[in-house]
């Protein structure tokens, strides 16, 4: 049933072209080697990356953090308490509208995807009623996820992703991005962000006592 909703929702409400292309040049901000630098920060426990990029009125942010940060533990959920754990911190990943505060421009949640690596095993006849175009398209992921999740389960390296989507009212940047991780989970200790819009490109490294980006001066 979770894989079923969280596939409806990304056919509903996919990523644009030009938010989708920000993302990707976020990569390359501020690090010395793209991808693996990213997952190499994505599996520092205590700490998570948070991708931001505006592309007219629409924000797009992508959050990768460790699932010991949030739920204790990365391998695959053993019992009925983990996969509670899982499932509830994938409710919480879900509600974007209290993970982020902008301020000076308004901009509504359209859309949230919230994949856990690793942490929970597929059930059984699900995928087969997914769209055929998508599953065309997950196809390679889906293989690429079961081996991950096997190693993930040794190794310790499971993680949660989330991207949200907001459109918002202008095209003008926000003052401020104020993010409520650290308000959900204590074992939060820093996220690495970064953000990139019309003309301006920032990093920061945000803690529960400075959990807010400052964008314009």
């Amino acid at each position: 049933m979770l894989q079923k909703t969280l596939n409806a929702r990304r056919a509903f409400s996919p990523v644009s072209a030009g938010c989708a292309g920000l993302l990707f040049l976020l990569g390359g901000v501020n690090v010395a080697s793209g991808e693996e630098t990213r997952h190499a920060a994505a599996h520092e426990h205590g700490a998570a990356q948070l991708n931001i990029a505006q592309d007219g009125r629409v924000i797009t942010a992508e959050f990768v953090s460790p699932a010991i940060n949030l739920v204790g533990f990365e391998h695959m959920a053993r019992d009925a308490d983990e996969e509670k754990a899982v499932r509830d911190a994938i409710a919480l990943l879900e509600d974007g509208g209290s993970l982020f505060r902008f301020k000076g421009t308004e901009c509504a949640l359209e859309s949230a995807l919230v994949k856990a690596e690793g942490l929970l095993a597929p059930v059984s006849g699900e995928a087969g009623h997914a769209d055929e175009h998508e599953h065309e398209d997950e196809h390679h992921d889906t293989h690429a996820g079961e081996h991950d999740g096997e190693h993930a389960d040794e190794e310790g390296h499971s993680e949660f992703e989330a991207t949200y989507r907001f459109n918002c009212q202008s095209e003008d940047m926000p003052e401020s991005i104020r993010i409520g991780f650290f308000d959900k989970w204590l074992e939060l200790e820093d996220v690495d962000t970064v953000f990139l819009g019309s003309g301006k490109q920032l990093s920061a490294e945000l803690t529960s006592w400075v959990p807010t980006l400052e964008i314009e001066d």
